[in-house]
């Protein structure tokens, strides 16, 4: 193998290797450029030996250091439990049980047009007119029509009086008649008489009997003519009512007072039987129709089921007060819910709402006991507080039971869970990696875990110098890590106390 190695080598360096063959090593200068290639190569490799060496050798030594476990600041809060009554803040739309839509069954023009859209009406007043000559003459064709049904019913009375007042003589008339035909008889069988003279007292008693008959018959029908009469004229009256019902609807008035939502007259128009011409509300029918939250069906149904039922109220910053009326399920999109109807309670000097309008209103539930009122930034994931135990974080499992506000208007969330005890102290923080067992440092100060998205937003929002704002409820959910811990022992405008803020660094 080595004269194999030796074999390789250039033949110049082959023969100067050995000091006892020629000059030595050190003094060796190839005179090839295979020989010059290697030499070059191998200076390379020395000298990267050596700048190794020397680096391991004059490097600084470093010891290990044990990790030292981080301390979360955070604030916290004494809890106490006890009788509240919750309150929660919900969006309604307002609409009227009543909506008439006013419109006429006679055919008429337009004549007048009184009111607009949106404009507030009181109930009996003219909101639209139609041209009522027509059926002014026909009124006036009515009264005529009835005046002769009278007088023709006059007339009947007066002979149906005459008749009977006659009745009796023409009775005597007929009895004598016969009598005297009946003494003719008997004389012309004695042959007293001439038979001309028997003859004439025959055609006597004849008409006399026809008369009599005739005046019965007319005794007897007078009775049922003079009912025609009568309902001729109760059928005229009813066409003079028709006639002054229709002349009556060439004006159209409001049934209650509220807002006209439509108007579909304009003055020249040609209304036709059933058209609509105006659609209004009835302001005394007003409610506040709100989907109801999830949580809070079940108390609102229990509220309603109680005899005597309690008075569930809501109230708008506007000062309108609305009771809760009644729930109702609602399908919509193919999403199903639970809808509560709020009826508007009129109060003198509180302006009415307007038909259509969304409403923001706080409703107060009957009072629960035994909750805890927390701020916001005490729940994790709307199911979980942390209770601090030794400076580690402990979690209590809770169920969210309603929203209330404390005596500063601050926002707060009623919580209940068998765990809660008075006096324990939870976190009021929202850390991004709350976990059981976690070191914390709690502090009086109020201190708020911010993200950097937070920050940027609140730098564009403000020209002010970076200052700590109260979290708002769509931040409960946990976030990003931040990168450094910065105190602020200056109290930021309009806060009430210092605050301890854990943000980015911004660059």
């Amino acid at each position: 193998m080595t004269n194999k190695v030796t074999n390789e080598l250039p033949n110049d360096m082959m023969t100067n290797s050995h000091p006892e063959q020629g000059q030595p090593w050190w003094r060796y200068r190839p005179t090839t450029q295979r020989g010059k290639s290697w030499f070059a190569s191998a200076l390379i490799l020395l000298a990267a030996l050596l700048i190794s060496i020397l680096i391991m050798v004059t490097g600084p030594s470093s010891t290990a250091q044990a990790p030292k476990e981080k301390a979360w600041p955070v604030s916290t809060l004494q809890i106490s439990s006890g009788t509240i009554e919750p309150r929660f803040r919900a969006f309604g739309k307002v609409a009227s049980r009543a909506v008439a839509k006013l419109s006429t069954d006679i055919s008429a023009t337009v004549a007048q047009v009184v009111v607009s859209e949106g404009q507030r009406v009181n109930k009996g007043e003219l909101l639209v007119a139609l041209d009522d000559a027509e059926y002014q003459l026909r009124l006036v064709e009515a009264k005529a029509d009835l005046a002769q049904q009278q007088a023709n019913l006059a007339s009947m009375q007066a002979e149906l009086r005459h008749i009977k007042g006659t009745a009796e003589q023409h009775e005597n008339m007929n009895r004598i008649a016969a009598a005297k035909l009946a003494r003719h008889e008997q004389l012309m069988r004695d042959r007293l008489i001439s038979r001309s003279l028997y003859d004439e007292a025959v055609r006597s008693a004849s008409q006399v009997s026809i008369d009599y008959q005739r005046h019965q018959q007319q005794l007897a029908e007078l009775p049922h003519r003079l009912l025609a009469a009568e309902a001729q004229v109760a059928k005229a009256n009813a066409l003079l009512s028709r006639a002054k019902l229709n002349l009556s609807k060439t004006q159209i008035l409001a049934p209650f007072s509220g807002p006209i939502l439509s108007v579909s007259a304009a003055v020249g128009d040609r209304m036709l039987p059933g058209a609509v011409v105006v659609t209004l509300a009835d302001a005394g029918a007003y409610e506040l129709r709100i989907p109801m939250p999830e949580a809070y069906v079940g108390p609102l149904q229990q509220a309603l089921a109680q005899q005597p039922k309690p008075t569930i109220a809501g109230k708008t910053d506007a000062g309108q007060v609305f009771n809760l009326n009644r729930l109702a399920g609602a399908v919509s999109n193919g999403q199903s819910g639970v809808d509560a109807f709020f009826a508007l309670q009129t109060q003198a000097g509180v302006a009415l709402p307007a038909s259509g309008q969304v409403l923001e209103l706080e409703i107060t539930l009957p009072a629960m006991h035994q909750v805890v009122a927390l701020p916001p930034q005490a729940i994790y994931e709307n199911q979980r507080v942390y209770q601090v135990i030794n400076e580690r974080l402990q979690p209590i499992n809770i169920e969210r039971v309603g929203e209330t506000r404390n005596a500063e208007g601050e926002y707060q969330i009623l919580v209940s869970a068998p765990q809660l005890r008075d006096g324990q102290r939870v976190i009021t923080t929202q850390l991004p990696k709350a976990m059981q067992g976690l070191l914390v440092q709690p502090t009086t100060q109020s201190v708020e875990i911010l993200s950097k998205n937070d920050v940027e937003q609140i730098k564009e929002i403000t020209a002010e110098p970076f200052a700590p704002v109260e979290p708002t409820l769509p931040h409960l959910k946990n976030q990003v890590e931040p990168a450094v811990l910065e105190h602020s022992t200056t109290p930021a405008p309009k806060r009430k106390s210092s605050s301890v803020v854990v943000h980015p660094t911004l660059v």
